[in-house]
């Protein structure tokens, strides 16, 4: 008898290993925490569910029929991590690496997602009714990589976090990106691109690099750039908005549209195309700027000795 039970638990563990191995696996895929699971062979489709507590490696394909639950962590090596229903990352959960996440439903993100070592593609384009992409954890590329979320949905909602940093991107291929009340977007020298991203008022939105696509500061809303930055589109400033420009020069190469409030702290805005509306520019220098630069363009020369005798004569006369 004790023989025979060896024998049936010799059996089913045999055809466990050989189902995580094979191509098809039937059933729900369940990783525990501390344990770590790897598809570095071939290709594994999960007829099933799969969960994940523990550490998942993916280096050849891994799909699932229903939904991939994240509460651990996930690296993708290059190659894709797909389900036919939703893909739900919790608090708990890390997503990163480089390849493709891909859901026939939607991505929800609770946790942290992280391109690293190459472009991280998100995938959520099936069903244009659905939610596409929602975070109310965080997003994040490593310098010099880029993260793109694909969505057919017309708008992405942020109401957690998005840093962008330098030499790399974070991207969303919809109409619009609205980042919400009490949620931050922080650029570290890299480039945030959109259509159009607006910023709602209660918002964080401050850094510096770029930002390729139209900016839409809503009112009572407020963006802080700080140090060199380009946008590359169209900037509009919404009464009782305001674009803070602080120790450095930003550049626009579209329309600069502004009824609302342009405060320059030791900063400068050029507009390419024009500046219209009814704008109110207030003009003070920073703690960091040194107090010879006059005009405060960051430098010291004969331009902020003509601009202090131009103001200078102006006030005498």
């Amino acid at each position: 008898m004790f023989r025979k039970q060896l024998a049936l638990i010799a059996v089913v563990c045999a055809l466990f290993a050989r189902n995580l191995e094979a191509e098809d696996f039937y059933g729900d895929l369940y990783n525990g925490p501390g344990k770590t699971f790897m598809v570095d062979s071939h290709n594994l489709d999960v007829f099933g569910s799969i969960q994940n507590f523990g550490t998942m490696y993916i280096v050849e394909a891994l799909w699932s029929e229903y939904e991939i639950q994240n509460s651990g962590l996930i690296v993708v090596l290059g190659d894709k991590c797909s389900a036919d229903q939703s893909l739900k990352n919790y608090a708990e959960g890390i997503i990163k690496g480089y390849g493709l996440i891909n859901s026939d439903s939607c991505i929800d993100n609770k946790g942290l997602i992280w391109s690293m070592g190459g472009s991280l593609l998100l995938n959520s384009w099936d069903d244009p009714k659905k939610v596409g992409i929602s975070n109310s954890g965080t997003l994040r590329n490593n310098p010099g990589t880029s993260l793109t979320s694909i969505v057919l949905v017309p708008n992405v909602n942020n109401q957690g976090t998005i840093e962008i940093n330098a030499d790399g991107a974070v991207v969303f291929d919809c109409n619009n990106l609205n980042n919400e009340p009490n949620s931050v977007i922080k650029l570290y020298g890299g480039t945030l691109a959109a259509k159009t991203v607006t910023q709602k008022a209660g918002a964080t939105f401050e850094g510096f690099g770029g930002i390729t696509g139209n900016l839409v500061i809503e009112p009572k809303a407020v963006v802080k750039l700080t140090g060199p930055t380009n946008i590359v589109g169209d900037v509009n400033i919404d009464k009782d908005a305001t674009l803070e420009i602080r120790d450095g020069t930003i550049l626009v190469t579209g329309q600069t549209t502004c009824n609302g409030t342009i405060h320059l702290k030791g900063g400068q805005i050029i507009t390419q195309v024009g500046l219209s509306g009814n704008c109110n520019i207030i003009r003070e220098p920073s703690v960091s700027t040194v107090i010879a630069d006059f005009n405060l363009d960051g430098n010291i020369d004969l331009n902020d000795f003509a601009d202090l005798a131009v103001t200078w004569l102006q006030q005498a006369g």
